[in-house]
């Protein structure tokens, strides 16, 4: 099972930045919602978990943002950050990706399994 590409629709060009938001602007973008929608991708055995992050209105650009989570406590300790991460850039048009690494979070496997350590990540 794969992922579709978004639209190619006024794709943000390569290095977009997201803006300083302020006042009233925050406020409105913070209110703007975004798509959050859980799903399993990858092997049919070992499916990783993962959230896609969209904007609500659906229209984004060719540009997608992958976010790979650390691991171990930084994980942990980090987990808000990324959700708000990935949640801003959807409101700025950039469908994002963020997700559980094999035999971590919601993904298939143990983290003791030998097949989830970085050599079993091997195609």
């Amino acid at each position: 099972m794969g992922l579709t590409s978004p639209s190619t629709a006024a794709a943000p060009r390569v290095g977009y930045e997201l803006p300083e938001l302020t006042g009233e602007t925050a406020t409105a973008a913070a209110r703007q919602s975004v798509d959050r929608r859980p799903l399993y991708f990858g092997r049919e055995d070992r499916p990783l978990f993962g959230w896609l992050h969209r904007p609500a209105e659906g229209a984004t650009g060719a540009l997608g943002l992958v976010i790979c989570n650390p691991f171990g406590n930084e994980a942990i300790s980090t987990h808000r950050t990324i959700r708000q991460m990935a949640d801003a850039a959807a409101r700025a048009g950039i469908a994002a990706l963020r997700f559980d690494y094999d035999g971590t979070g919601n993904s298939a496997g143990h983290d003791l399994d030998p097949s989830a350590s970085p050599r079993g990540w091997r195609a």
